[in-house]
Formats: structure tokens, sequence, C-alpha cells
């Protein structure tokens, strides 16, 4: 996608792919979504820097500059992201530095609104998503990108980060949810994952939507029959649309009384 993706730190992503396919996605650069060169490096100069604040000062040029929140974490963060995976990849740079810029990355995502850190907008009876990164996972970062898009979308979302099986039984005896949304990085297990979603099936009172996505879909094919799961696409409308998430909002917002 080109408005709306998430990536890990090893460059994969739920994704809006409208008009554009993965092979284009996975090979974006700067000047292929008409970054601003200059903010962008800024950026990634700031997420390495050893000032904490060099990220806020950025985001504030950005704005300066006419570049809306949204844009800054659905399009230069996972760019940033995707260059420091690349340099993992190849080498130029330690996981060590990776994990301190992409760290970085997230906290600027806090100072961005609350949708990246908070379900502070969306309606009381919005639809509702769990979104799940497994035990142990090694970034984050897309799962909050994502996260963000979702209530953007008017969705409410709790988020499950390295999710122990104690805190999803306690979270769905606590919460009631219209689907599961699972991020699972390039380096996940397909057995890890189909037990992860094998323990909410059975752990569950009512049948529940399941979607995995991100960098797995990249390493394995067609896994959503192996790991158990609806559908495993990296396209987030796909995803919301397989869960119904569309009719349940709009059924929400039918059946909400007049004033």
């Amino acid at each position: 996608m080109i408005e709306d993706r998430t990536f890990d730190a090893r460059t994969e992503y739920f994704s809006d792919a409208e008009g554009v396919d993965d092979d284009q996605v996975r090979a974006i650069s700067p000047h292929a979504c008409d970054l601003d060169n200059e903010i962008y490096q800024a950026l990634f100069d700031a997420a390495m820097s050893p000032d904490q604040s060099a990220c806020r000062t950025v985001i504030a040029k950005a704005i300066a500059r006419g570049i809306d929140e949204a844009t800054l974490a659905d399009t230069y963060v996972p760019a940033v992201s995707r260059q420091m995976g690349d340099m993992w990849c190849a080498d130029t740079m330690g996981f060590a530095e990776v994990t301190i810029g992409v760290a970085r990355l997230q906290a600027l995502l806090r100072d961005l609104g609350p949708e990246w850190h908070a379900d502070q907008e969306a309606d009381a009876h919005a639809p509702s998503v769990l979104l799940i990164t497994t035990r142990d996972a090694q970034h984050t970062l897309g799962s909050v990108i994502l996260a963000g898009q979702l209530r953007r979308r008017g969705f409410s979302v709790r988020m499950a980060l390295d999710a122990t099986y104690d805190k999803l039984a306690h979270l769905r005896s606590k919460m009631r949810f219209d689907a599961i949304f699972i991020s699972a990085s390039q380096s996940e297990s397909l057995e890890k994952i189909r037990q992860m979603i094998e323990f909410l099936r059975e752990t569950s009172s009512m049948p529940m939507p399941i979607a995995v996505g991100g960098g797995i879909l990249g390493v394995y094919d067609n896994i959503a029959p192996i790991v158990g799961a609806g559908i495993a696409t990296s396209n987030i409308d796909e995803a919301i649309e397989y869960c119904g998430l569309l009719q349940t909002h709009s059924m929400c917002t039918t059946n909400e009384p007049k004033a």
C-alpha cells in the first residue's frame, strides 16, 4: 500500500494494497512514494541519535512542511524501518542498533497521537479487535502502526504484545472482541502460531474470525489452513472484510439511539 501499511523491522506487514502489488511495495524507496528526502533522512538520523528528543524535532519540522501525522506514521516510519532492516540484512547495522532505532520510531508514534498508543477515539459500541504479537517477537513496530490504521477506521483495538496464553485468557474473559488479528514476523514458527490459534478457539465461547498477517507471509504460502486461521493476508482491508468488521460497524451505527 501507499497510504496505509505496517512493517516490522525486517520489512513485512499488513497492507492496503489498492493499486500496488506486493513486489512494488517491497521495492519501495523514498523516491517511489514521493517522500520528502530531507525529512526522511532527518527521521532516520533522529532514530539513530542519542538525543531522545530528536524525533520530536523532526515531527515538528515535517508538520510545518504540510506532512500530516498519518503520513508520517504510515509512510515515513515504515520506510525508515525498512532501511534499518535492509542495513541489518546487509550487515551494515547491528541488531542492537536496529532495536534502538525501532524503539525510537515506536516512541515517535506515541507522540503523534492516541491512535498509535491508546484506545481513546473509538465509539463505545465500535467493533473491537484483539491484535496479537506472539511471545518473544523481536519487534512490534508493525503491530503498533496497524493498530493506528484500525483505530483511524473507527475500530476499537486492544493490543496484546508479546502475548502469553495466560494474558490472552485474561483478556478474553474480561473483554468482548469481534475479531482477532495476529501479526507474525518472518522468523515465527507455523507450529507456534497454530498452537496459539488452537488455544484461542478452544477458550472461546463462540466462533471468532481470526486473521494472520505480517512477515511470515513472505516466507510461507497459503498458511491459513495450516495454522487454523480464517484468512492469511497482507491486505488490511481484506482482513477487515473477512472478519465482518464493516458490517458490525454499520450495525453499531444504525442501532445508535437518535438524539
